[in-house]
This record gives structure tokens, C-alpha cells and sequence, in this order.
């Protein structure tokens, strides 16, 4: 194995270790953020290396809306 490979492991084992909670149920006992007027740009700011939720609020942020006829 390289040494890349033992560091990633490594990362995985302490991450375990740092991790308080799931960052979902943390993330919804804050206060809602009442002077946001655009999401995206909102989530977009945020810094990815201390926030695990920003790429998974991106995505949704992000993806294109569905047009679906009900009948």
C-alpha cells in the first residue's frame, strides 16, 4: 500500500473519533437563518472543508426542476 492510501485510512479511523453527532440533527436544532434571501448563494459561501452539509445542500440547491402533469 502506499502511504496516501494508509493516510486516507487513517482520516476515515480519527474522523470517527472528532464527530459529535450526525451533522443533519445538529444543522436543525439551530435557529432558522431569517435574512438569507438566496439560498444557493448562501450555501455557495459556506466553506466546504468545515461544513459537511454544503455539498449535499448544493446538489439539492442545485438540481433542475421536474415538470409533471397530474391527470
Amino acid at each position: 500500500m502506499s502511504s496516501n492510501s494508509q493516510d486516507y485510512f487513517t482520516e476515515l479511523d480519527l474522523y470517527s473519533l472528532v464527530a459529535t453527532g450526525d451533522p443533519v440533527d445538529e444543522w436543525l436544532s439551530t435557529l432558522a437563518l431569517t435574512n438569507v434571501d438566496d439560498s444557493l448563494t448562501w450555501w455557495t459561501a459556506m466553506d466546504q472543508s468545515k461544513d459537511p452539509l454544503v455539498i449535499m445542500a448544493l446538489g439539492f440547491l442545485s438540481a433542475p426542476g421536474m415538470r409533471h402533469d397530474l391527470y
